[in-house]
Formats: C-alpha cells, structure tokens, sequence
C-alpha cells in the first residue's frame, strides 16, 4: 500500500512538473516573439523596412526554435541596402537573446548603391550557419556567417559563380560623438576556389584559389540620392581602409592594403601597398600568352628581383607602392593604366 501511495505522487509529481514545463515553454515561446515584433518595430521607427509573411516559434519541448519566412529588410540611407531571403531560422537562448544562431536556408537577394557602385547578388549555401550579436537597443553588433559551398548569381546578367568556401563578418560600431572620420562599417570575407572566372592571361586559369577582404568604411553618408550621398562623404573625409585584400590566381600570390575615396572628379584616389610573391611565374604566363616579348619580359625579370627581399620560407617578395592618382594607376611611380570617373547615379 505504501509503495503503491509513492508511485502516485511521484506521478502526480511528474504530471505536475510537466504542466509547469509546458507552460513556461509556451510563456518563453510568446516572450520570443515579443521580443521579435518589438525589434521589427523599433527598426520601423528608425526609418528601414521590415517584413515578413510568417513567423513560427517551435522546438517544443527543450529548444525554441524561430523560423521567419520571406524575411525582408530594406535600409533607410541612401546606400539604398536591402536584403531578401526565402527564410531565416534562428535558435534561441532566453537567458541572452543577443546572442543568436541562424541558418539562412534558400536563395537570399543582397543588393545595395547606386550607378556603378551598384550591385545585386542572390546566394545559396550548401550549410548556409551563421551567428548575430546585438546590442543592448536591438541594434547589430555583429553578423557571422559560416556558408561551406556556395552558388553566388550576378543580377540581373545573372552570371553564376561557384565557391568552394564563403565566411566572413559584418560590424557595425555602436553610434557615439558624432565624427566625420568615425569608423561606420567593416566587413571581413574569404573566398576559396571562386571559378568560373574570365582571366586577363588564360595561363592565371578560371579558378581564384584565395581571396581575402578585410576593410573599414570611416565616415558616414548623409541622406539623399546616393551620388550626392558619397560625395557629401568624400568631401567630409570619408575613406575606405583596405585593412587586407589578399588574391592567389595562378602564378600571382599578393596581398595589399591601403586607403582608398574618391577625388573631385568622381575617380577613385588612395594609395596602397603592395606585397608580390610569384612575380617571375606571372612574368612567364605574360610571356606564354604573348603579352610581352623575351627580351622586356628578361629585363622585367632583372629589375624586380633587384627590388625583391628574401623571405624566411626561402621565397621571395617584391614590395611595390601602388597610387591611384588624377585619373591614373601609378606602380613605383609609373602610370599603368587610366581610371575613368564613376558613375554614381
């Protein structure tokens, strides 16, 4: 008898746990999507559009999982930003719900600028994982994305690329004083085995093994048309920091860094460093290809490996100054091709 009055209240005790349990998932589950309608609309009040056409919170009973179905964000700037995505997926910790997991299931639309700063992609990932860091506010912080392989299309060409590897990061300081040259944006991105693409030499191949881009937008850009809009920016001292461009193509391995805006006739100006190893290889696909003959490709060979230093892997490296200047490429001081001005509108 007395076993018997233990099973039924460790019965009831389980019964009665399991309501409690069910009841605050679903109070956790509602406080979600709270949370979620409360930060679309204070992105409203700040001027961008949010939209959705489904929001559904699941994982009953140990996980809350969010799924957002055609998830739309346009921005308000004159960057004229917008994203576009078949479906957000997003797993939850109540305890930080500023620290989120996302997936990025199906096609996803980035598109921002304007005239020939314009550009528009669509992109499917293979795993398509990702990670978003907010601030107190519910502004971003951070945005990680991790895709493994990845289909990226042009529009509206749509000419199709194919990337063995697609990670990187997006930061957005928190604002604060107000400063011209403030630090407004930075983005980090490496790319593996980009292909197919269309070489200068065909001997440099249609595969890009490597690229690596890491760099800081300083400065903000006002309101208004977007041309208008960067050229506010640039006369305010706005500039691009290329912390790190990295590209292995071929026979050419270089890295570059460096500070690039606009002059006042809309042409890029900056000035960069450049670090190049397999200078004498890209000398022989030149000569391969008929670019240049055996005699300047023999003198090319003898100036720039008296320029080179050697490296501790026993390689060696040329260290060249690269200016974009008055609507021209100078490399160690001599112009190598022209920059025609952009158009922003």
């Amino acid at each position: 008898m007395k076993r018997r009055s233990l099973a039924i209240t460790a019965a009831a005790i389980v019964a009665g746990l399991s309501v409690a349990w069910t009841i605050a998932w679903y109070q956790i589950a509602s406080t979600i999507r709270q949370r979620l309608e409360s930060w679309a609309e204070a992105r409203r009040a700040e001027g961008l559009t949010v939209t959705q056409t489904g929001l559904a919170v699941e994982g009953f009973p140990f996980a809350w999982q969010v799924r957002v179905n055609e998830p739309t964000i346009t921005g308000a700037g004159s960057a004229d930003w917008s994203w576009q995505g078949q479906a957000i997926e997003a797993r939850f910790t109540p305890a930080d719900y500023r620290d989120v997991a996302l997936r990025f299931p199906g096609d996803h639309r980035l598109a921002a600028g304007g005239g020939t700063l314009s550009g528009t992609w669509r992109v499917r990932a293979a795993r398509p994982d990702g990670r978003i860091l907010l601030y107190p506010d519910g502004r971003l912080d951070r945005l990680e994305f991790d895709f493994g392989d990845a289909t990226l299309m042009r529009l509206p060409d749509e000419k199709t690329f194919q990337v063995a590897r697609l990670q990187g990061s997006a930061s957005v300081p928190r604002p604060g004083v107000p400063d011209p040259r403030a630090e407004t944006f930075s983005l980090i991105v490496d790319i593996d085995s980009l292909s197919p693409v269309e070489p200068p030499v065909a001997t440099f191949g249609r595969v890009v093994r490597t690229v690596r881009l890491d760099l800081t937008a300083r400065g903000r850009l006002p309101g208004g048309r977007f041309g208008e809009a960067l050229r506010s920016w640039r006369d305010e001292g706005g500039t691009l920091e290329v912390n790190h461009l990295k590209v292995r193509w071929g026979p050419v391995d270089a890295d570059i860094n460096g500070t690039l805006t606009l002059d006042a006739q809309d042409r890029p100006l900056g000035a960069f460093s450049g670090r190049w190893r397999g200078y004498n290889e890209t000398i022989d696909a030149l000569l391969v290809s008929g670019h240049i003959g055996p005699w300047p490709a023999a003198g090319t060979k003898v100036a720039l490996g008296a320029l080179a230093r050697q490296q501790a892997d026993g390689g060696r490296q040329i260290e060249l100054p690269i200016t974009l200047q008055d609507g021209r490429v100078y490399v160690v001081g001599l112009p190598v091709m022209r920059l025609s001005p952009l158009r922003l509108d």
